[in-house]
């Protein structure tokens, strides 16, 4: 377990073992730690040296033998924060060429909690007015736990979302904020599917509760000829 979580850090199965090893056995010599790991003499070697890199290991000699030691595991929190710093510092790079790719329209699938998860961030990051036509089987049943602090988000975002609702969903729809607004449609009008648009972004979603899916088009076009279908539709609906 403990192995799995230094390898989410980005530290290598050989020297997540190795590092568990040094804290579990304290100053060791790099054969003691090639038997009771089971890896190569050369390859602790190496992964030592890429330990002693990421601080996660320093060495001292005694009678001229070369002892390892493991450090203080809080240095793992500040390997964590060194690797977001990273990422930020490269981060205006990459969304410019991002940014710059010459496809105008595209179309790409989210499948599963974590990737509709990843989709309904963009709400926030774009922080465009959200439209939304509402299955019955929604967001919130799916992803009941992520929900609240989304919903948060959002609002601290200051992004505006429109609804509809078909009408007996409406003892069940809980309180909104002053940032939402919400409209419903008779009976007649209930859908497996969730359509929601913003900026220039369409997204049709089908949330199963085990295999949520959506299929996200990146397109003004679509944008506009959905939003003419909301406003439509929104007239017709009832606060």
């Amino acid at each position: 377990m403990e192995t799995l979580f230094l390898e989410d850090l980005g530290i290598t199965s050989k020297e997540s073992a190795i590092y568990l090893v040094l804290l579990k056995s304290g100053k060791s010599l790099a054969g003691a730690i090639s038997q009771k790991s089971g890896i190569h003499r050369r390859t602790v070697y190496d992964a030592l040296e890429r330990l002693i890199e990421k601080g996660l290991v320093t060495y001292i000699i005694e009678d001229n033998k070369k002892y390892f030691l493991p450090t203080d595991p809080n240095r793992l929190v500040n390997f964590l924060k060194e690797k977001e710093q990273n990422i930020q510092s490269i981060l205006p790079t990459l969304s410019a060429l991002y940014a710059s790719k010459e496809e105008k329209e595209k179309a790409e699938v989210y499948r599963g909690k974590a990737a509709m998860m990843s989709l309904l961030d963009q709400h926030i990051q774009d922080k465009k007015t959200i439209h939304i036509l509402a299955s019955m089987s929604g967001a919130t049943n799916v992803l009941k736990y992520y929900w609240p602090g989304y919903s948060k988000a959002k609002a601290k975002a200051g992004v505006v979302t429109k609804v509809i609702y078909v009408d007996k969903m409406r003892s069940k729809i809980p309180n909104v904020n002053k940032l939402t607004k919400v409209r419903y449609l008779p009976k007649g009008y209930d859908s497996d599917l969730t359509i929601v648009t913003w900026g220039n972004k369409v997204a049709l979603q089908l949330w199963h509760p085990d295999n949520p899916l959506a299929v996200l088009i990146r397109s003004e076009r679509a944008a506009k000829g959905f939003m003419f279908l909301f406003n439509l539709m929104w007239g017709i609906a009832k606060e």
